[in-house]
């Protein structure tokens, strides 16, 4: 009987004793620490038995975003790919890009007849290379269509020489009766052929029609073309 006694109040006291954290309930020194640093490039840890944080960098090359920009870490630091990626290509006929994907450059060539400053004078981009500007000569045009109630808009789009297209679009004389388009533009000096194209209120091309003629360097020439759609009155 006293041998049963003494063993029950060592176990009270080996209770009494213990360590508290095994105890139903017990605190642990990480339960209000906030290990999180806020960067995407580290792991962020409490350590139980000290309740100090670790915050080590994970690998290099893993996905990150900076600023909004996919990136990837390096050291520990979301690095946005392009930041320090320069791809000027001192062009001015070019359009210069980094891929934030990949952080490689793009170099896209200006559309031919884009502004370029050469020798300090006004140039225009052709295949890439800021060039003298060609030779122009001022163009008026009048259309005449054939039952224009249904078009919405006519395009031309003109092509002289060897010089790049120049698109456009013609203003309607009376909107109340579109049966007659006008415009200008400067176009290079050489033969032209101008493709017209009448639109419907959804874009959609309803008469197509051509007409060439020559343009001379600092004259005006005039022309004037008749579009038979075959539209109702």
């Amino acid at each position: 009987m006293v041998r049963s006694f003494l063993f029950l109040a060592l176990l009270l006291v080996a209770s009494a004793c213990g360590d508290d954290s095994t105890s139903p309930g017990a605190k642990s020194l990480c339960d209000d620490v906030d290990c999180d640093d806020r960067n995407l490039c580290t792991a962020d840890a409490c350590e139980p038995d000290s309740g100090m944080c670790e915050n080590l960098a994970i690998e290099d090359g893993t996905v990150c975003t900076s600023v909004g920009t996919d990136g990837t870490c390096q050291l520990g630091v979301c690095r946005a790919l392009c930041s320090d990626v320069d791809c000027d290509d001192t062009n001015q006929c070019t359009i210069d890009t980094c891929n934030p994907d990949d952080g490689m450059c793009g170099n896209a060539a200006l559309p031919d007849g884009s502004f370029c400053e050469l020798d300090g004078a006004e140039g225009e981009c052709r295949s890439s290379v800021c060039s003298e500007p060609s030779p122009s000569g001022q163009v008026v045009m009048s259309v005449r269509i054939q039952g224009g109630s249904g078009v919405a808009e006519v395009l031309y789009q003109a092509t002289c020489g060897d010089a790049a297209p120049v698109s456009g679009a013609l203003q309607v004389e009376d909107e109340q009766n579109p049966d007659v388009w006008y415009g200008t533009a400067a176009l290079p000096v050489g033969d032209c052929m101008m493709l017209l194209t009448a639109n419907d209120d959804s874009g959609e091309a309803i008469c197509i029609g051509s007409v060439t003629f020559l343009v001379k360097s600092d004259e005006t020439t005039e022309f004037s073309a008749l579009l038979a759609c075959g539209l109702a009155e």
